[in-house]
């Protein structure tokens, strides 16, 4: 979903809306056909994964249309793995943390709104260490890109 937000300006600032109208009325026809073929087998849990099938093949769709408009330069590629690295890492630390404090999350508010500040945090920390271990950026980059925003 977040991935749509951001590639749909591309299209929006091209005043071209017709294409990203086209490739949603797509998207809702793949998630009706998979949300039948899923259901019989899943129930509600196959309608979910249609939902999350759909959402990719809008973004591939979107990446495809603006495959001519926007080329990644050799720092972004470069950066991708050491990003998707800091990224697993993040989730598998997540998940294991998860698993660790879950009783947390069996309890009052408070108690739950804690486990979720600790998952929050530690994944922060844990995503921004491997990524500046790896050099997927520096503190440097990091400060002159809030700077521009």
């Amino acid at each position: 979903y977040v991935l749509v937000k951001v590639l749909q300006p591309g299209y929006f600032a091209r005043e071209n809306t017709k294409t990203p109208m086209l490739i949603a009325g797509v998207t809702v026809i793949v998630n009706i056909v998979f949300s039948i073929i899923l259901f019989d087998s899943l129930g509600h849990i196959g309608i979910a994964i249609a939902t999350s099938i759909a959402a990719w093949v809008n973004v591939a769709l979107l990446l495809f249309g603006l495959r001519n408009f926007w080329k990644p330069d050799a720092r972004l590629k470069s950066r991708m793995p050491k990003i998707f690295i800091a990224s697993a890492v993040m989730g598998l630390s997540l998940w294991i943390l998860h698993k660790t404090i879950k009783e947390m999350f069996n309890h009052d508010f408070w108690l739950r709104l804690g486990g979720v500040s600790i998952l929050v945090i530690f994944g922060i920390t844990i995503y921004f260490f491997i990524a500046f271990k790896l050099k997927a950026s520096s503190l440097k980059e990091l400060k002159a890109d809030f700077k521009k925003s």
